[in-house]
């Protein structure tokens, strides 16, 4: 594979348009900083050495790597990265999967190694189930409650270790407070369950975040508030949605307002930094 530049920018996004859910980190921060934005999600980028783009390989400043590689360009992707800082690998299963065999990184300490069944919806076939509440921005919502269920969605979902869970929590919160990509389910002034767009294009949004105290599970507060924040969306133009599912449970709330299996995704974020070989 091949250092992409600036002049290959509508051609990647041409490439990770023909499967927008299996790229949408990606395509969130070409659509939102352009090809050379700032910050920890700032991307550096591989793509096949000839012809139209095919396969695009992306590298966050902070070390996640973004396969998008249909095709399994596996030797110049290894190429591509040899001698990187990797601090995970996130994207399409079975891209990963081999990516971090050929990387020599399967036995690397993770602090989250997690495959997940993925889904899309088309939002005209959204359901939205009866329940209590109605949806409101994050701002309705103290504070302290909601810091509190970011802490626990830290380090419930993502294992971030206890003692970083609240200062990940805090940063979290800011973004989102400024992004105004967080909605809370709320009954009266009692919050029942929170989600967000972790990616966002004008016609496809990407769910994460999603979380619902200990107390009030089991009583559909998740699915309402996803699919309450979806409606919302489809409102504003966005047609279609994609997530992954971290367990059973949430693989039921999501079938049940219309999402649908196509693939499987995996998360993989090591407990420090790792140097690629060659």
């Amino acid at each position: 594979m091949r250092t992409a530049t600036v002049a290959d920018s509508d051609g990647i996004t041409a490439c990770l348009r023909t499967a927008p859910h299996q790229a949408m980190f990606t395509l969130g921060y070409l659509h939102r900083d352009g090809f050379a934005g700032q910050g920890n999600r700032t991307m550096s980028f591989w793509v096949n050495e000839d012809g139209p783009i095919t396969d695009v390989l992306a590298l966050t400043r902070a070390g996640i790597v973004a396969p998008f590689l249909p095709n399994k360009p596996v030797l110049g992707a290894v190429r591509a990265l040899a001698g990187q800082s990797i601090s995970g690998i996130i994207g399409p299963m079975d891209q990963v999967h081999l990516l971090q065999r050929e990387l020599g990184l399967d036995d690397a300490p993770a602090t989250l190694d997690q495959d997940e069944p993925h889904y899309t919806l088309a939002l005209d076939d959204l359901h939205i189930p009866d329940g209590p509440g109605d949806l409101r921005p994050l701002s309705a919502a103290s504070p302290v409650t909601m810091l509190d269920w970011m802490t626990q969605y830290q380090t419930e979902a993502l294992f971030t270790p206890a003692a970083e869970a609240p200062i990940r929590a805090a940063a979290g919160y800011e973004t989102a407070m400024g992004a105004d990509n967080r909605r809370v389910l709320m009954w009266g002034d009692v919050p029942l369950a929170t989600t967000a767009f972790n990616a966002q294009l004008p016609d496809i949004v990407q769910i994460g975040g999603v979380f619902t105290p200990n107390h009030l599970r089991g009583k559909g507060h998740g699915r309402r508030v996803v699919a309450l924040h979806l409606a919302e969306a489809r409102d504003k133009g966005v047609t279609h949605a994609a997530l992954s599912a971290a367990n059973a449970a949430a693989a039921r709330a999501y079938e049940a307002i219309g999402f649908a299996r196509v693939g499987d995704w995996a998360f993989r974020l090591f407990e420090k930094p790792q140097v690629t070989r060659g």
